[in-house]
């Protein structure tokens, strides 16, 4: 078992998955910038054997976006729309403030980017992922109410 390095965190934009107290399940998206908890980065095996779980997920949700999205640019929009119609909530650093201008503005904390009509709960997962998850939940009684959320970063 190896860690995700403090230096590592700089580079690489660090997907993890977090559960609520209702059970949903949101996706964040770090890059580069973006406070990443000790329960990811303690073990790099495990951060990526979830990534790839996740990423093969099929469709099943409609998606509601949070934020406006500049026509030149609409890739951030494919993204939510790829982890929402999983069932997902989707969180990004990107507080997406100047979004509409093609601009991201970076933070340590995640602000939400799409939330999905449908959301997949931790008891609809099998029970070998619902273990693996068993140490992400954070304390956020639903996904669906917040616009942000800070988590403690695991190198402060």
């Amino acid at each position: 078992m190896s860690r995700i390095e403090e230096d590592e965190l700089f580079t690489i934009d660090v997907e993890w998955y977090g559960i609520d107290k209702k059970g949903n399940i949101a996706v964040f998206c770090s890059a580069g910038e973006a406070n990443v908890p000790e329960f990811v980065c303690a073990d790099k095996e495990r951060y990526e054997f979830i990534v790839e779980w996740f990423d093969n997920l099929p469709s099943i949700s409609e998606v509601q976006f949070c934020f406006n999205c500049s026509p030149i640019n609409t890739m951030p929009l494919v993204v939510a729309k790829e982890f929402s119609e999983k069932g997902l909530f989707y969180f990004d650093s990107d507080d997406h403030s100047k979004a509409i201008k093609n601009i991201g503005v970076f933070q340590r904390y995640y602000t939400i980017s799409s939330k999905p009509v449908n959301p997949i709960r931790i008891t609809d997962l099998p029970l070998h992922i619902q273990e693996i998850l068993k140490d992400n939940y954070l304390p956020i009684d639903d996904f669906s109410k917040v616009n942000t959320i800070e988590v403690d970063h695991a190198y402060d």
